[in-house]
């Protein structure tokens, strides 16, 4: 993995230059409505790159073997919450997002790493993530959570006993 990822980052230096790794995220969103407070986002960017139009590209470093599609890497909500961080200004290198990078290094291939993309953000994509964010807060406010049929269930350790997969009888799982 180090030496896919080694090539990968040599091979990428004609067109990004590296700006921070583990590049920490940790700021205020504003409202997407008027009348909505403003979301805290936390985390920690794998690698913050510059592209040759001087836009911040966000990388993400994966060891998994399986690379997502390329239209779920379009739709990855990790690196549109980032881009949304650098175009919302919460991180001092810049405010122009460049898009985002999910770079595989757990499963070579003759070329190397396998990498996903996702289109910088534009403003109309910027406000659809915003709200986006917004919403995914107030669901996850408390002190009661809605349960949810998601990509998540497969690897979920409370499915058996969750109100989202229970039968109409109240027992076991739903048919699927």
């Amino acid at each position: 993995m180090v030496t896919t990822f080694t090539r990968w980052r040599d091979e990428t230096r004609r067109e990004l230059t590296e700006v921070g790794t583990e590049v920490d995220v940790d700021g205020v969103l504003g409202p997407a409505a008027p009348a909505e407070p403003g979301v805290r986002v936390r985390g920690r960017i794998d690698r913050l790159e510059r592209d040759a139009e001087g836009r911040l590209v966000i990388v993400d470093v994966k060891t998994g073997k399986s690379p997502v599609s390329k239209d779920d890497a379009q739709n990855h909500a990790q690196l549109a919450a980032y881009q949304l961080a650098v175009s919302e200004g919460l991180l001092e290198q810049g405010t122009e997002p460049g898009g985002g990078k999910l770079v595989y290094i757990g499963k070579a291939g003759a070329s190397g790493a396998t990498e996903r993309e996702q289109d910088p953000m534009n403003p109309q994509s910027r406000d659809d993530w915003r709200a986006q964010v917004h919403r995914a807060a107030a669901a996850t406010a408390g002190p009661q959570f809605t349960a949810r049929v998601n990509d998540g269930c497969a690897h979920c350790p409370v499915r058996p006993g969750c109100p989202a997969h229970a039968r109409a009888d109240g027992h076991g799982e739903e048919p699927r």
